[in-house]
C-alpha cells in the first residue's frame, strides 16, 4: 500500500482506537455502578462485555425513580408511535375484532389513546365514516396531531385527558371501548385501572380486545442470542428484547402471571402458582415474558416464535443471580402475583427449583425507568 494512503488512514484509526477505550471504560462504569447495589448475574455481565461498539447497547441507570402509567403515556414519542402503526400484525388484529363487532353507524365508541398516528381510529372510521367517535389522549403531541387527523369525520372527536376515576369529560353512553394500552407486560400501561373507571359509567360497554394475559417461560437462553438484538436493554436485573422462546424454553408449560377478562371484574391483586415439567435439561438464566391479546378466536401476541406475532412488542426476560442448571422431568414451581391498586402496578416472581428458591420484585422503575446509551455513561 502506498505509504501516503496509509497515513492518510492514521486519523480514521486514532479515533477508533479512542472510541473504543471510551466504550471499554463505559462498560467498566457501569458494571461498577450495577455492583455497588448487588451482585452482578453473569449474564448481564457478558451481555455489557460482549456487546459490539457499533450496536449501541441501551442501559437503565441504578438510581430510583418516580415512574408511573400517566408519565409513561404522556412521554410517548414519534418513534413508539411509529413501531405501532407500522406492525401489520397488529392493525390487522385489530381490524379482524372491530369488523367482526361493527353493526352500523349508530354504534358509539370511545378510543383510550388514539396516539398521533391514529391508526386504530382510522381503521374504525374509514370502515364506517358516520359512526360516533370520542378519543381520550393524554399525550399533548399526540393530542394535535389526532385532531388534525380525524377532523374529516363529523362525529370523531378527540379529548384531552387521562381515563381514571376523576376523569369526568366523557360521553353520555358508550357502547364500545376501544384500547391499545398494554405494555411488556400486559397490564404495565395501566389498562384494568382505567377499564374499571370507565366500565362504573357504561356498565354495559364491550372492550376491545376481550382479555389479556401474561405468560412466563424458564428459558436456557445464551447471550448470544440476544447480544445483537437492535432493541436490547438492560438494567441489572432483567432486559427487554425479543426472545427465542421455543428455542430455549425448558419446559412446555408456559406459567400464568396474570389473565383479564375485560368485560367482567378485573381483579386487581392476582396471584398464580404453576408447575413447570422440565422438558430438557439445561442451564436456566432466564425467565422469559410474552403477552396475548384477544377477543374470541382472534389473538396477537408478543411471542415472536408464533405466527400472530406483533412486532411492536419486545419481551422482559428476569435475569436469575446464577446460572442453575436444571434435569429433564423435575418440576419448576413459578409463584406469581401482580398488585395494580396503584398507578405504579407492581409485580413479585418466584422460581423454585428442588432447594433453590430466588424471588424476583419487579418494580414499574424497573420496567419504564430512565435510560441511555452505554457509550454515554461515565
Amino acid at each position: 500500500m502506498n505509504i501516503l494512503k496509509l497515513i492518510s488512514y492514521f486519523p480514521i484509526l486514532m479515533k477508533f482506537t479512542s472510541n473504543m477505550t471510551k466504550y471499554n471504560k463505559a462498560q467498566r462504569s457501569l458494571i461498577l455502578a450495577y455492583e455497588k447495589l448487588a451482585p452482578l448475574p453473569d449474564f448481564i455481565r457478558k451481555i455489557i462485555l460482549l456487546r459490539p461498539s457499533y450496536n449501541p447497547l441501551i442501559v437503565q441507570l441504578p438510581v430510583e425513580l418516580t415512574v408511573n402509567t400517566r408519565l409513561i403515556a404522556e412521554e410517548f414519542d414519534l418513534d413508539s408511535y411509529r413501531s405501532m402503526t407500522n406492525d401489520e400484525e397488529r392493525c390487522a388484529f385489530y381490524k379482524r375484532m372491530i369488523i367482526d363487532v361493527i353493526q352500523g353507524d349508530t354504534q358509539k365508541w370511545l378510543e383510550i389513546g388514539p396516539g398521533a398516528d391514529t391508526c386504530l381510529s382510522k381503521i374504525l372510521l374509514c370502515t364506517y365514516p358516520d359512526v360516533f367517535y370520542w378519543g381520550v389522549e393524554v399525550n399533548k403531541y399526540a393530542l394535535k396531531k389526532a385532531r388534525k387527523a380525524i377532523q374529516e369525520y363529523k362525529n370523531a372527536s378527540v379529548h384531552y385527558g387521562f381515563i381514571d376515576e376523576n376523569y369526568r369529560d366523557l360521553p353520555p353512553s358508550i357502547d364500545y371501548v376501544l384500547h391499545e394500552i398494554f405494555g411488556v407486560i400486559a397490564s404495565s400501561e395501566g389498562v384494568c385501572k382505567a377499564l374499571i373507571s370507565l366500565r362504573k359509567r357504561y356498565p354495559l360497554m364491550k372492550s376491545i380486545p376481550e382479555y389479556a394475559e401474561t405468560f412466563l417461560v424458564p428459558l436456557a437462553l445464551p447471550p448470544d442470542d440476544i447480544i445483537k438484538d437492535p432493541v436490547l436493554i438492560i438494567n441489572r436485573k432483567l432486559l427487554r428484547c425479543h426472545l427465542p422462546f421455543f428455542k430455549c424454553q425448558l419446559s412446555d408449560t408456559h406459567a400464568l402471571l396474570e389473565t383479564y377478562n375485560f368485560n367482567a371484574e378485573i381483579d386487581l391483586v392476582q396471584r398464580h402458582v404453576t408447575t413447570c415439567k422440565v422438558s430438557k435439561s439445561g442451564i436456566l438464566t432466564v425467565i422469559g415474558i410474552y403477552i396475548k391479546l384477544g377477543m374470541d378466536d382472534i389473538s396477537t401476541t408478543s411471542n415472536q416464535d408464533l405466527p400472530n406475532a406483533s412486532t411492536s412488542w419486545s419481551n422482559v426476560g428476569l435475569v436469575l443471580p446464577q446460572e442453575l442448571f436444571v434435569e429433564k422431568n423435575y418440576t419448576i414451581i413459578i409463584l406469581a402475583s401482580t398488585n395494580l391498586d396503584s398507578i405504579e402496578p407492581k409485580y413479585e416472581i418466584t422460581l423454585k427449583y428442588k432447594k433453590y428458591e430466588y424471588t424476583w420484585n419487579i418494580s414499574y422503575c424497573d420496567l419504564y425507568g430512565e435510560y441511555q446509551y452505554l457509550h454515554q455513561f461515565k
